[in-house]
């Protein structure tokens, strides 16, 4: 019998000691809110300059207008929507710079937050 209590609380006391390690060591939960959402710009070749907005839920204005996408991927460098076509819409950072990619048009773009 005390050797069933022993090991009963050896076990959880490994259990609550590995935890509080997994927890201490575990990397902070980056929000792609903190990142994506906002208002964003770019320019097409003829120079027209285009506003793209994120909100906080992850509706997709162009440019002002709400977009029926749904959200595919959200990730802390990168977004995916998927359009009512089946096409992919891709907002991603890379190092410090923001692309914007358009698969219906196949095109990318360098965005800009509006500040």
């Amino acid at each position: 019998m005390n050797k069933k209590l022993f090991l009963i609380t050896a076990s959880l006391a490994t259990g609550l000691v590995g935890s509080l390690i997994i927890k201490k060591h575990k990397q902070p939960n980056l929000s792609p809110n903190d990142v994506f959402v906002g208002e964003w710009y770019y320019s097409k070749k003829n120079q027209t300059k285009v506003t793209l907005t994120i909100t906080p839920n992850f509706e997709l204005l162009i440019p002002g207008k709400k977009q029926p996408v749904a959200a595919l991927t959200i990730l802390p460098h990168r977004i995916v929507f998927l359009d009512q076509l089946g096409y992919e819409i891709v907002f991603e950072q890379k190092d410090q710079q923001f692309y914007y990619f358009d698969e219906a048009e196949d095109a990318v773009y360098e965005i800009f937050k509006h500040i």
